[in-house]
């Protein structure tokens, strides 16, 4: 099977390659007109210096790992197919409606249509196993293990759809974790968002949607959509040729990282994994962090997302306030990714502060909700 792929990012949509399956060897061609619009859209494997990037056995380039269903949505692919999906046959399955700019042909993707979403149906349907088909729809191209749909939401919160071209929606994910199983992730994830914001990082816009049967459904808007256009988005782990889906990524993975980024995105990163250092998110995978390439062909930092560290008992208290928190332990790894990145001292030390002083108000955020 190939499959015709498409750049489509800041209204310009354009022929990028095809991708090819032989024998369980996936090798992508870029289009030979691509290498001269000068779009870094790989950095590891520029169109102007490589024709071919060839992938490993079972395993797709990296360019398109974060296309592929993982988490909820691919548990969802299991349970609709008693055979094995191949690879290229879940992109086509995602069609256009995958994350980022790169959009796949023949397209194999369900219609969508201005159907109204009920979230606390759409929970239900979850937990229930009920209307799968529609499931993958709302979750295509989506990564994650909790629950996640793509929906337009109006502007004032009240209306949301599967699909709508009317004036005033905009393209929000929203987490539908179980109102039994876990009824305060939603504020967990809007208190942390808080938090984020406070320390000086930047987050998509949120909002906690109301809910019936828990304290509410976490929702932020997309970054790869903005009014109908769309942006370049991968992972750092696509980025760096780290495979995230199936091998963890530790702290000690980013020090290459701070070596390659740009110089002016340098702090943002750092005070984003102080944050989750402080926080206890420590199992930081290649897929939790991103970056944008801009209409300018520059790699920037994307917000930040999947903020809440993994928690099996619904505690979700940052590690920096319980008993057991080790502050020089914690700094010590901090200084480490600064050395690394030749990142002042000084600067450092007052982004932590910052950060610290943000994840204290953790308790206080939290009481409106008890």
């Amino acid at each position: 099977m190939d499959l015709r792929v498409y750049y489509n990012s800041y209204g310009q949509r354009v022929p990028l390659g095809v991708l090819s399956d032989r024998d369980e060897t996936y090798i992508f061609e870029y289009d030979a007109g691509f290498e001269y619009r000068e779009i870094d859209v790989c950095p590891l494997f520029p169109s102007a210096d490589v024709r071919k990037i060839k992938g490993t056995k079972n395993m797709l380039p990296c360019l398109f790992w974060d296309f592929l269903p993982s988490g909820y949505n691919a548990e969802v692919l299991h349970k609709l197919s008693s055979t094995s999906i191949p690879l290229l046959k879940q992109l086509a399955m995602h069609g256009r409606r995958g994350v980022g700019a790169l959009e796949f042909e023949p397209e194999l993707a369900y219609s969508y249509e201005k159907i109204p979403v009920d979230l606390d149906m759409a929970e239900s349907d979850i937990r229930f196993e009920n209307n799968l088909s529609r499931q993958f729809r709302l979750s295509a191209g989506i990564a994650g293990h909790t629950p996640k749909i793509s929906v337009k939401v109006s502007k004032d919160k009240q209306q949301i759809y599967e699909d709508t071209d009317d004036e005033g929606f905009a393209d929000w994910i929203i987490k539908l974790p179980s109102s039994q199983k876990n009824p305060l992730d939603g504020v967990a994830e809007f208190v942390y968002n808080k938090m984020a914001k406070k320390a000086g990082i930047t987050v998509p816009q949120f909002y906690l949607f109301n809910a019936r049967a828990s304290a509410g459904y976490f929702g932020s808007k997309r970054f790869d959509y903005q009014n109908g256009i769309k942006r370049h988005v991968l992972s750092i782990g696509s980025l760096m040729n780290k495979n995230y889906l199936f091998e963890r990524i530790y702290l000690g993975y980013y020090t290459d990282i701070v070596r390659k980024i740009a110089p002016e995105e340098i702090e943002k990163l750092l005070r984003l994994l102080m944050f989750d250092l402080k926080t206890g998110n420590e199992d930081i995978r290649g897929g939790g962090i991103s970056m944008i390439l801009t209409e300018e062909n520059k790699w920037v930092l994307a917000p930040a997302y999947d903020l809440v560290p993994f928690s099996l008992e619904n505690d979700y208290t940052p590690k920096m306030l319980k008993k057991d928190y080790e502050k020089d332990a914690v700094d010590a790894l901090i200084y480490d990714l600064c050395e690394a990145a030749e990142f002042d001292f000084d600067t450092a030390a007052k982004m932590i502060e910052q950060v610290e002083d943000a994840v204290a108000e953790y308790s206080r955020l939290s009481l409106e909700f008890k």
